[in-house]
């Protein structure tokens, strides 16, 4: 059963974009052949900004702006490699919006892999990372809150969104897909590495992200084993590894927001002081780890809750 450990507060950060956009009916292409979500924020501003709105209202503390596909490779692909600054400012702008209307919350843009999610083989050259991620920062840095650099699948990826989210002011969080091998990042590299690089480089918060809840525990469980620092966990809402990354959950894995919630306890056992929800998870699925993380759920009722990992 999960202990009653993490007497700490929980801060929670939101949950997918891409996917719940997709679901309410704007116009997400593939994430591997398209531009992903980037098209939602020139198409359809109103119900990413709405989408936001609902994170702010389920009790997130932190929502993350809809950047992450706002990439000149990505954007390459719908004929809009010129538009990557003019739309970055205006996903900033949207979330900046969301707060105005819903109420206080940090907001993170996102420093995302800057060619195909999952795809290690495609990642750019140390020129071209240092140069992309310098320049989102430099268009938001007067209005972010901090920068979260996501679904990383390599150290090289992560030094250079570091060194560009720093030169800011402000926080920087590193968060690494765990869709790869078990006690791996996709690139091979091994999580006892990715602890000590973090030991030497010191993130404000060293998280995992976009795989299960199962290969997200055991690489907190991992990461807490060789790194003291502040860790973070935001899955998928399905217990088990699927093969390959990006597999979308059929019904008979997909957690409904009370067994993610559930499942958050866990995370939050394995050392998790940041918990959210990544590719599949709604609005639902925050509002319930809202309430089981901000009354006190996590530390009176915990031993009730059942085993998810």
């Amino acid at each position: 059963m999960p202990s009653a450990r993490p007497n700490r507060p929980i801060t929670l950060l939101d949950g997918a974009l891409g996917t719940a956009l997709r679901d309410r009916g704007a116009p997400v292409g593939s994430w591997d052949a398209a531009a992903w979500s980037a098209t939602t924020v020139a198409e359809t501003p109103e119900l990413v900004r709405a989408l936001h709105e609902d994170y702010v209202r389920a009790g997130c503390d932190v929502i993350t702006v809809n950047n992450y596909a706002c990439v000149p490779r990505l954007l390459e692909r719908v004929g809009w490699p010129e538009r990557t600054q003019e739309l970055t400012e205006r996903a900033l702008e949207l979330a900046i919006d969301a707060r105005r209307r819903a109420g206080p919350v940090r907001i993170a843009v996102s420093l995302p892999p800057l060619s195909t999610t999952y795809r290690v083989d495609l990642v750019p050259d140390d020129d071209e990372l240092q140069a992309t991620y310098g320049a989102i920062v430099a268009c938001t840095k007067r209005r972010a809150d901090l920068y979260l650099a996501e679904t990383l699948s390599s150290l090289r990826e992560a030094t250079a969104a570091l060194n560009a989210g720093r030169r800011s002011g402000l926080p920087v969080w590193i968060s690494f897909c765990s869709a790869g091998p078990a006690g791996h990042l996709l690139s091979g590299e091994p999580l006892a590495l990715v602890g000590r690089w973090a030991r030497l480089h010191r993130p404000d918060v060293l998280l995992l992200n976009c795989g299960s809840v199962r290969a997200t525990v055991a690489g907190l469980e991992a990461l807490g084993a060789v790194y003291g620092g502040m860790l973070g966990g935001y899955p998928n809402p399905h217990h088990d590894v699927l093969e390959p990354p990006g597999t979308p959950p059929g019904p008979e894995h997909q957690l409904d927001p009370e067994a993610f919630a559930a499942a958050g306890l866990r995370l939050a056992d394995a050392g998790a002081g940041v918990v959210g929800g990544c590719c599949h998870t709604e609005p639902a699925h925050l509002r319930a780890l809202a309430l089981l993380f901000k009354t006190g759920a996590h530390r009176d009722d915990v031993r009730a809750a059942p085993r998810v990992g």
